[in-house]
Protein backbone atom coordinates (compact mmCIF):
# COMPACT_ATOMS: atom_id res chain seq x y z
CA UNK A 1 0.00 0.00 0.00
CA UNK A 2 1.28 3.26 -0.79
CA UNK A 3 0.30 6.85 0.03
CA UNK A 4 1.80 9.95 -0.91
CA UNK A 5 3.40 11.44 -3.35
CA UNK A 6 3.43 9.13 -6.39
CA UNK A 7 4.47 11.71 -9.39
CA UNK A 8 6.83 15.44 -9.16
CA UNK A 9 4.53 16.50 -11.13
CA UNK A 10 1.26 16.19 -8.74
CA UNK A 11 2.61 17.72 -6.04
CA UNK A 12 -0.09 20.60 -4.91
CA UNK A 13 1.00 21.89 -1.18
CA UNK A 14 -0.56 24.97 -0.38
CA UNK A 15 1.84 28.35 0.04
CA UNK A 16 0.79 27.91 3.87
CA UNK A 17 2.33 24.41 4.20
CA UNK A 18 5.51 22.22 3.07
CA UNK A 19 6.60 25.91 1.60
CA UNK A 20 5.83 27.93 4.81
CA UNK A 21 7.47 24.96 6.75
CA UNK A 22 10.79 24.52 5.05
CA UNK A 23 11.31 28.62 6.10
CA UNK A 24 12.82 29.86 9.30
CA UNK A 25 9.47 31.04 10.03
CA UNK A 26 8.06 27.74 9.88
CA UNK A 27 10.82 26.50 11.86
CA UNK A 28 10.30 28.99 14.61
CA UNK A 29 6.44 28.27 14.57
CA UNK A 30 7.67 24.25 14.78
CA UNK A 31 9.67 24.97 17.78
CA UNK A 32 7.01 26.90 18.99
CA UNK A 33 4.26 24.17 18.55
CA UNK A 34 6.50 21.91 20.77
CA UNK A 35 5.42 23.36 23.95
CA UNK A 36 2.26 25.30 22.89
CA UNK A 37 -1.00 23.44 22.57
CA UNK A 38 -2.81 26.55 20.70
CA UNK A 39 -0.25 26.98 18.30
CA UNK A 40 -0.27 22.61 17.47
CA UNK A 41 -3.53 22.88 17.19
CA UNK A 42 -3.54 25.74 14.54
CA UNK A 43 -0.60 24.42 12.65
CA UNK A 44 -2.69 20.94 12.36
CA UNK A 45 -6.06 20.70 12.56
CA UNK A 46 -5.85 21.47 9.05
CA UNK A 47 -5.31 18.08 8.21
CA UNK A 48 -8.52 16.35 8.90
CA UNK A 49 -11.33 17.02 6.09
CA UNK A 50 -13.46 19.97 7.33
CA UNK A 51 -16.60 17.37 7.44
CA UNK A 52 -14.38 15.52 10.12
CA UNK A 53 -14.71 17.48 13.56
CA UNK A 54 -11.02 15.97 15.03
CA UNK A 55 -11.93 15.89 18.72
CA UNK A 56 -9.09 17.40 21.57
CA UNK A 57 -8.26 13.26 22.39
CA UNK A 58 -7.45 12.85 18.97
CA UNK A 59 -5.21 16.34 18.67
CA UNK A 60 -3.79 14.90 21.97
CA UNK A 61 -2.53 11.47 20.47
CA UNK A 62 -1.53 13.77 17.54
CA UNK A 63 0.80 16.14 20.08
CA UNK A 64 1.65 13.17 21.92
CA UNK A 65 3.78 11.16 19.25
CA UNK A 66 5.10 14.36 17.23
CA UNK A 67 6.56 16.21 20.49
CA UNK A 68 8.41 13.15 21.33
CA UNK A 69 12.06 14.16 21.38
CA UNK A 70 11.70 17.98 20.26
CA UNK A 71 9.91 16.24 17.38
CA UNK A 72 7.95 19.35 16.11
CA UNK A 73 11.14 20.49 14.62
CA UNK A 74 10.89 17.76 12.09
CA UNK A 75 8.07 19.38 10.56
CA UNK A 76 11.19 21.67 9.49
CA UNK A 77 13.75 19.43 8.38
CA UNK A 78 11.06 17.15 6.39
CA UNK A 79 9.24 19.82 4.81
CA UNK A 80 12.48 19.60 2.35
CA UNK A 81 10.33 16.44 0.78
CA UNK A 82 9.03 17.75 -2.42
CA UNK A 83 12.07 19.23 -3.26
CA UNK A 84 14.11 15.61 -2.91
CA UNK A 85 11.20 14.27 -4.75
CA UNK A 86 11.81 16.43 -7.51
CA UNK A 87 15.32 16.33 -7.63
CA UNK A 88 15.12 12.19 -7.60
CA UNK A 89 11.81 11.76 -10.14
CA UNK A 90 13.56 9.72 -12.52
CA UNK A 91 14.20 7.17 -9.53
CA UNK A 92 11.20 7.49 -7.34
CA UNK A 93 8.62 8.24 -9.80
CA UNK A 94 5.83 5.05 -9.59
CA UNK A 95 5.18 4.98 -13.13
CA UNK A 96 8.74 3.73 -13.77
CA UNK A 97 8.31 1.26 -10.34
CA UNK A 98 4.86 -0.09 -11.32
CA UNK A 99 6.22 -0.98 -15.19
CA UNK A 100 9.18 -2.86 -13.58
CA UNK A 101 7.85 -4.78 -10.85
CA UNK A 102 3.90 -4.99 -11.63
CA UNK A 103 4.38 -8.94 -12.50
CA UNK A 104 6.19 -9.45 -9.21
CA UNK A 105 4.36 -6.75 -6.69
CA UNK A 106 0.85 -6.08 -6.27
CA UNK A 107 0.32 -2.04 -5.60
CA UNK A 108 -2.81 -0.74 -3.81
CA UNK A 109 -3.05 3.17 -3.34
CA UNK A 110 -5.16 4.23 -1.01
CA UNK A 111 -6.57 8.33 -1.09
CA UNK A 112 -8.66 10.30 -0.21
CA UNK A 113 -11.13 11.91 -1.56
CA UNK A 114 -11.02 15.71 -0.17
CA UNK A 115 -6.59 15.69 0.54
CA UNK A 116 -5.76 18.92 1.08
CA UNK A 117 -2.54 18.33 0.20
CA UNK A 118 -2.19 16.12 -2.56
CA UNK A 119 -5.16 15.84 -4.11
CA UNK A 120 -3.68 15.69 -7.60
CA UNK A 121 -1.75 12.72 -6.52
CA UNK A 122 -4.62 9.94 -6.39
CA UNK A 123 -6.25 11.41 -9.91
CA UNK A 124 -2.51 10.99 -11.50
CA UNK A 125 -2.21 7.77 -10.39
CA UNK A 126 -5.20 6.27 -11.93
CA UNK A 127 -4.53 7.96 -15.02
CA UNK A 128 -0.95 6.67 -14.97
CA UNK A 129 -1.23 3.01 -13.24
CA UNK A 130 -3.87 1.60 -12.91
CA UNK A 131 -3.78 -0.09 -16.16
CA UNK A 132 -1.26 -2.46 -14.80
CA UNK A 133 -3.63 -3.93 -12.12
CA UNK A 134 -2.61 -1.23 -9.34
CA UNK A 135 -5.78 -1.29 -6.95
CA UNK A 136 -6.46 2.18 -6.18
CA UNK A 137 -9.10 3.07 -3.62
CA UNK A 138 -10.54 6.13 -2.94
CA UNK A 139 -11.69 6.94 0.81
CA UNK A 140 -13.87 9.53 2.22
CA UNK A 141 -11.68 11.95 4.36
CA UNK A 142 -9.01 14.50 4.28
CA UNK A 143 -5.02 13.90 4.53
CA UNK A 144 -5.37 11.94 7.65
CA UNK A 145 -7.74 9.17 6.77
CA UNK A 146 -5.63 6.97 9.17
CA UNK A 147 -7.56 8.68 12.12
CA UNK A 148 -10.40 9.75 10.34
CA UNK A 149 -11.59 5.70 8.71
CA UNK A 150 -9.45 3.82 10.88
CA UNK A 151 -11.91 0.54 10.43
CA UNK A 152 -12.31 1.37 6.37
CA UNK A 153 -8.34 1.21 6.17
CA UNK A 154 -8.06 -1.73 8.34
CA UNK A 155 -10.87 -3.85 6.71
CA UNK A 156 -8.69 -3.05 3.14
CA UNK A 157 -5.80 -4.46 4.57
CA UNK A 158 -7.14 -6.92 6.48
CA UNK A 159 -8.57 -8.00 3.03
CA UNK A 160 -5.75 -7.57 0.90
CA UNK A 161 -4.05 -10.15 3.64
CA UNK A 162 -6.05 -12.69 3.23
Amino acid sequence: MINGGYFTDGHSHPIFTTPLLKTTFGKRGALKAQTSDFTFNRMLKGMWSKKYQVSETELAEVRDALRRRNGMLFLHWAAGFVDEHKANGERLNLLKIVEKMHRDVRFFIVGSDRDQFEPRQVRLAKQRVSKYGVDIQIVPGGHMITMEQPQLLTDMILSIAK
